[in-house]
């Protein structure tokens, strides 16, 4: 393996500070600390070549059958034409040329966060409880025709949904808000992730946090908008990527691509570039044309395929742009001690599924924070009918996963965490629970428009609910009847209506 040394820097918060309150003014108080980040043997090209390949299977199994129905039709295939005229026609606009360049933020910084071994370990306890949960509804999943799970889904517990399961993870953030408002004074919103990678297995390929609904701001947004403003789109979006355990070459890293260009490029966008790329018979070539086809027909496929699909074009996208290069973009990587965190720009690619695989597992805590954005004063009655089918379905899972933490519903869940009073944006529209747990597929990100009204804002509400769930972790996880019910409502390609942006659970 060729290693090479990078010298990165270190912010160094007050030493081994584990109270919440500490007795800082500034930044620059507290001195950058020259460490080692250090290249793998993998470039980018290859990293984003071998996430492809590993999705590759899982967009062709049902290539025979589409192709039967395509050809039932007397079609030639699905080309990038068929795939221009359907997304205009779900999403309401053309997004052949949206391709957003948030601005460079500057290179990986590491952080040293404030915790307690205690602290760490009650945790990895709690994950570890929740990845219970997980396998217990993957298994149901399963049982009901599911056989793959994006890494990013509507019952994914690693994303949005895992503030939701995590009371330790929660004290974790308020003991590091300090650290949080001096690193990002502009921040709009925040969602606790709490990621795990098993034993033997690897950790996600290449990507970035490139919603779905990237473009949106076309149809809803009068642009250019005041100052410079983004609509439904984060100009920052930066984590702290936290270590809850020693993590090394040997732990499944988190990599980083640092020369490589922040960019959300929309599905159509990537379509164009990847037009006639690869031969025609290719394996490469039919699977970048079921992806389109997916793409194109949402609700032809279940959720899993959907997502898969659009992380398969994008792998397929920055390896054309890359490989393409006279030059090489590494990768690098940072040993980490417990409670080190990476302090990174979430739309540079990173991630990496090459690295030998770990004889442990790797936890890591996220705080994902996004800079504030324009939100229209009713995006769910001028959104595109595809948002709004979207959301709908996303709403129906929180209510799934709002019985399994013993709520009648997700409406019950919301009036514990805000107290019961109504939540209401700057424009006076009523906000969710979706709203405020955030969503980057549907361009939630905890302001619209406002002050932070993410879920980490509502302490006292969380409190409440935290009493809850820490009786449900005295025992191991269970899916009620009742749960499962309303998880297999939410499957199958007739619930949701494209035409008029509609869903009704009832069919199933």
């Amino acid at each position: 393996m060729k290693i090479t040394l990078r010298l990165m820097s270190v912010i160094a918060f007050g030493g081994l500070m584990f109270a919440v309150e500490g007795a800082r003014e500034t930044l620059e108080e507290f001195p950058f600390v020259d460490i080692e980040g250090v290249e793998i043997s993998v470039d980018l090209c290859e990293s984003a070549r071998a996430h492809a390949e590993k999705l590759e299977p899982r967009i062709l199994q049902n290539y025979d059958e589409f192709r039967g129905i395509l050809f039932e039709e007397g079609s030639d295939g699905f080309l990038l034409t068929d795939l221009i005229y359907q997304l205009k026609k779900i999403y309401g606009y053309d997004a052949s040329k949206v391709r957003h360049t948030p601005q460079n933020l500057g290179r990986t910084r590491i952080v040293q966060m404030n915790t307690t071994r205690k602290m760490r370990e009650a945790i990895i306890k709690e994950m570890s409880w929740t990845r219970k949960l997980q396998d217990t509804i993957n298994d149901y999943l399963r049982s009901l025709g599911q056989t793959e799970f994006a890494n990013y889904n509507s019952y994914s517990l690693e994303f949005d949904n895992a503030i939701l399961f995590s009371p330790t993870g929660y004290e974790f953030y308020l003991s590091n808000r300090h650290i949080i408002e001096e690193l990002f004074p502009d921040l709009g919103g925040i969602s606790l992730n709490a990621f795990s990678v098993r034993a033997g297995k690897s950790a996600y390929g290449a990507h970035n946090a490139r919603p779905w609904s990237v473009g949106l701001s076309k149809p809803v947004c009068k642009l250019p908008l005041p100052n410079g403003a983004r609509c439904l789109f984060p100009d920052k979006q930066m984590s702290l990527h936290t270590a809850l355990e020693e993590v090394t070459y040997d732990h499944q890293p988190l990599v980083m691509y640092e020369d490589a260009e922040p960019e959300i490029p929309s599905s159509l966008y990537m379509a164009q570039k990847l037009n006639g790329q690869f031969p025609p018979h290719s394996n490469i070539n039919k699977s970048l044309e079921m992806s389109r086809y997916f793409l194109a027909n949402p609700s032809l496929g279940d959720e899993n395929i959907f997502l898969s699909a659009t992380q398969y074009q994008f792998a397929r996208y920055i390896e054309q742009k890359y490989c393409n290069l006279p030059w090489k973009i590494p990768g690098v990587y940072w040993n980490l001690e417990p409670g080190q965190a990476v302090f990174f720009n979430n739309y540079v690619p990173h991630g990496d599924c090459t690295l030998p695989k770990s004889s442990r597992d790797r936890f890591t805590i996220d705080l994902r924070m996004f800079s504030k954005d324009y939100y229209p004063s009713d995006l769910s009655s001028v959104a595109p009918r595809m948002w709004r089918a979207r959301f709908l379905h996303v709403m129906h899972t929180k209510k799934c996963l709002s019985i399994i933490l013993g709520y009648q519903d997700e409406q019950e869940l919301l009036e514990v965490i805000t107290g019961g009073r109504l939540i209401v944006n700057s424009n006076g529209v009523q906000l969710s629970l979706v709203h405020i747990m955030t969503d980057i597929g549907l361009a939630l990100h905890g302001s619209y428009g406002a002050e932070r009204q993410d879920i980490l804002t509502f302490q006292e509400g969380l409190k409440r609910h935290f009493e809850r769930v820490r009786v449900l972790m005295e025992s191991d996880p269970v899916l009620p009847d009742k749960a499962k019910t309303c998880i297999a409502e939410t499957l199958g390609s007739d619930i949701c209506d494209l035409e008029t942006g509609t869903c009704d659970f009832s069919t199933n």
